[in-house]
């Protein structure tokens, strides 16, 4: 099985755990996966997702529930996964940049 193949394979299985609801433990041995092999290729293609390969920057999906003109005086929350970040007029954009590209990596 080539590399890609083998890639390929445990992406597929990572993406048939993730929504199951069992822990990674459980899921292995109704699997019959080996549970140390399962974590290494957990961690490795996790750890993949947070680089890209060619250093490009990778953009965020942002979805828009209302869209709303806000008053000089209120603040805007921003959402990246369960964290929330409120903004307000004259924040320091470059400590914001570095503050939701951390969240971002946490959660992938």
């Amino acid at each position: 099985m080539s590399r890609t193949e083998l890639r390929e394979e445990w992406e597929g299985r990572l993406a048939e755990f993730e929504p199951s609801g069992q822990t990674a433990t459980d899921w292995c041995a109704e699997q019959g996966i080996n549970i140390h092999r399962f974590r290494y290729w957990s961690s490795k293609l996790r750890e993949n997702r947070r680089k890209p390969s060619n250093g490009e920057v990778r953009w965020l999906s942002v979805e828009m529930e209302s869209v709303i003109k806000p008053s000089s005086n209120e603040a805007l929350t921003v959402q990246v996964g369960q964290a929330r970040i409120e903004v307000s007029e004259g924040f320091n954009a470059k400590l914001f940049i570095q503050v939701v590209q951390a969240l971002a990596n946490a959660h992938p």
